[in-house]
């Protein structure tokens, strides 16, 4: 299912029954579908949530924090038509190529492999 027609309980419930990092879920498209390595990176900022966070260690109430996060994320890329550069100032996406600062506390975003894909986090707003 798209993760934009699917509702907060039916995307805890695929999401409890996943094993392995927060970040490798949300990509997973066998599970839900419409989120990429990009977007992924930009909605566990947003949570804000590092991208190696185990997915069991969710409870119901951070599930529907990540939903609510996921919605918001999305639908502001869309208004956006998907431009980086027309991103609100607060999001990851205009920084993560450009000048790989933290658009919160403006220290330096970090590039790691997560689940064989590449993650833009920043070390100090999303710990483990």
């Amino acid at each position: 299912p798209d993760v934009l027609e699917i509702d907060a309980e039916r995307f805890c419930a695929l999401l409890e029954q996943k094993k392995g990092s927060l970040k490798a879920a949300l990509m997973d498209q066998s599970l839900i579908a419409g989120i990429g390595n990009v977007y992924s990176d930009e909605i566990l900022f947003q949570l804000p949530a590092h991208p190696g966070t185990d997915v069991n260690s969710l409870g119901e109430k951070e599930l529907r924090k990540l939903y609510n996060t996921c919605q918001r994320v999305l639908k502001t890329a869309i208004r956006h038509h998907a431009k980086p550069e027309e991103m609100p100032s607060g999001y990851l996406l205009p920084r993560r190529d450009k000048d790989r600062r933290c658009p919160r506390c403006d220290g330096p975003l970090k590039k790691v492999k997560i689940s064989s894909r590449s993650a833009v986090y920043c070390p100090h707003c999303q710990k483990k």
